[in-house]
């Protein structure tokens, strides 16, 4: 059974939870270097002395996204780090070509992320950066028959993520923020659903590199250890974020059920991504309503504002007349008719009759919440 793991050290608080497990490989999060890193430059060279005597194989994640002039900024801090580093991984193409012209003798390992889909793809870029490049992190999209198909074709090191939160979205902005009209004041967490859909919660998190917006459910194949050894891959990785979870991995890793009793406790709804099939589209069909998505094939308009006791705009996208007898289904799954008699473009001239594509102001209508469809009675 595959042995080989590596975990995250987000934050210095966890270091001491972090030397405990029996891991070898550290992925060490900077906020210097790293999108979701909460190391500070001051705590850097603690966690390294640290990690050394636990005798941990420390990898950098320098996964954010910086113009030459920055990066310029960090080489002397990154060379002071060189020494004490197992590798770096990176997810910027650039990035990668600028550490194995500079740094030939660092060890780097290459995060595709959703850069790459397809076999041939991969094989091209394990050719890119040279003698430099020992690993390949592939993405969760791809199937374990593909990574079976690469495995064939590279004889570089291969790691997936085997437990831990999905990234959808990231944005060097500072989006909650300047949503909730906030100054600046380090790490914001929340969770937000669209009104599409309501029960799909999602975690977003910003801190001073940006945005991240995570999916809804952690990604969790630890269930295929077996399955995932025989494709060859080398490594797999976990991403944790909860300090109680470094302490379950602690306490349950080793023992015969260790996997499934760590599912148990794990405190999200997971899903195996696409570790059988690649079938990308499926995560697009749940971040859409089922409701809405089967009146969409139907749609005559499209409800974009609705303001109660005032006034509702819709978007239509076919022509009809008024006044037209209409079904409205709300992103809630309520159906209910109603006879649309007149309406304003948005320049507040009345518009009696046809209606052609674009925006248009009717009467407020009850229960005709934003994302509703009109269709045909």
């Amino acid at each position: 059974m595959l042995t080989n793991f590596s975990i995250n050290l987000r934050t210095s608080k966890h270091l001491f939870l972090v030397n405990k497990l029996p891991l070898e490989e550290v992925r060490l999060q900077s906020l210097l270097f790293s999108r979701s890193g909460q190391i500070t430059e001051d705590d850097i060279g603690r966690c390294l002395i640290e990690l050394h005597q636990a005798n941990k194989k420390i990898v950098l994640e320098w996964n954010l996204l910086l113009g030459d002039s920055e990066i310029q900024a960090l080489e002397e801090t990154f060379a002071a780090l060189v020494p004490h580093l197992s590798a770096v991984r990176f997810s910027d193409p650039g990035l990668g070509l600028f550490l194995a012209e500079r740094y030939p003798n660092i060890p780097l390992h290459f995060e595709l992320g959703q850069r790459c889909l397809n076999v041939p793809g991969v094989l091209g870029w394990s050719k890119t950066f040279g003698d430099s490049l020992k690993r390949l992190i592939l993405s969760n999209q791809l199937p374990i028959s593909s990574v079976g198909e690469i495995r064939l074709g590279t004889n570089l090191e291969i790691e997936l993520l085997g437990l831990g939160r999905i990234e959808v979205f990231y944005s060097e902005r500072k989006l909650l923020s300047s949503h909730f009209g906030m100054r600046d004041e380090g790490w914001l967490e929340t969770q937000a659903a669209s009104e599409d859909r309501p029960k799909q919660v999602s975690d977003f998190f910003e801190g001073p590199n940006g945005t991240l917006m995570y999916y809804d459910r952690d990604l969790f194949i630890l269930d295929y250890l077996d399955e995932i050894e025989k494709a060859g891959v080398d490594l797999l990785a976990m991403e944790f974020y909860q300090e109680s979870q470094y302490q379950w991995l602690s306490e349950l890793i080793g023992e015969q059920d260790w996997v499934s009793d760590l599912k148990k406790r794990w405190p999200k709804k997971t899903t195996k991504g696409f570790y059988k099939t690649n079938q990308t589209h499926k995560p697009f069909s749940r971040l859409t309503n089922k409701h809405l998505r089967q009146a969409k094939p139907r749609q005559l308009a499209f409800v974009m504002e609705s303001v109660k006791d005032s006034h509702v705009v819709i978007e239509v996208t076919k022509n009809f007349v008024l006044p037209f007898d209409t079904n409205i289904v709300t992103p809630e799954g309520k159906k209910f008719s109603y006879c649309l008699r007149t309406a304003k473009r948005l320049n507040g001239m009345e518009t009696a009759t046809n209606l052609s594509p674009g925006f248009y102001i009717l009467p407020w209508i009850k229960y005709a919440v934003t994302s509703s469809i009109l269709t045909k009675a």
